[in-house]
């Protein structure tokens, strides 16, 4: 089986959010909410007599960019950035955390999918197996929340196209691929941690160009 997975410079990300964003708009369009919910009409005065505001509802971050601090002082005070989604572990704990076999490991890419023909019973146990936070609940209309998690945009790379985050990055700080070209191209262990990411037991598909020890 082949396996992709994602590579991250935590040296070059400047947090921007880009990634973030272009995954919440990809993923909306994908399954439709700004098609399931109508457009809503702003307040008159606000924008124009007959103005409307698209709602958007993609409130989960299926990708998400931030950063953190350690240290109390120079020169031991460092600032380093943050930037996770799904890692497509090779022992991914929500796979056997699931009770009804919904979420599984695929061959072509080695990708953790939520097969959408398993109807999800909203148990929550998949989230609280994943050390990464990765599945996340997504609430259609007025039915119990659905499980929902990053697909590494099986659709876009099936087709020869980039993730939408990866894409979208204008630092180039973030790229996806097959794991063993990842690491022959950066020239790094698969072994190594970025910091902040110094957690979990389940051979996440993910290497990194780690921050310096410096603000």
């Amino acid at each position: 089986m082949r396996q992709w997975g994602f590579w991250f410079d935590q040296q070059d990300c400047i947090n921007c959010h880009a990634c973030e964003i272009a995954c919440k708009v990809w993923n909306e369009e994908k399954r439709g909410d700004a098609r399931l919910y109508p457009l809503r009409e702003l307040t008159e005065g606000s924008a124009g007599e007959n103005a409307t505001e698209k709602n958007y509802y993609m409130k989960e971050r299926l990708r998400r960019s931030w950063y953190e601090e350690r240290g109390n002082k120079p020169p031991d005070l460092m600032r380093y950035n943050m930037n996770i989604s799904c890692n497509h572990c090779s022992k991914p704990a929500c796979v056997d955390a699931c009770p009804t076999g919904r979420i599984y490991k695929e061959d072509t890419y080695g990708i953790v999918l939520a097969n959408e023909e398993i109807p999800c019973i909203s148990c929550g146990r998949c989230q609280k197996a994943c050390p990464w936070e990765a599945p996340q609940f997504y609430t259609i209309l007025k039915e119990r929340p659905v499980m929902v998690k990053c697909d590494l945009c099986m659709e876009r790379i099936g087709k020869g196209l980039k993730p939408a985050c990866v894409a979208a990055c204008p630092m180039r700080a973030l790229e996806a691929g097959e794991l063993k070209g990842l690491k022959e191209r950066h020239s790094v262990d698969h072994t190594e941690q970025a910091i902040g990411f110094e957690r979990g037991n389940t051979d996440p598909n993910i290497i990194f160009r780690k921050r310096g020890n410096t603000f």
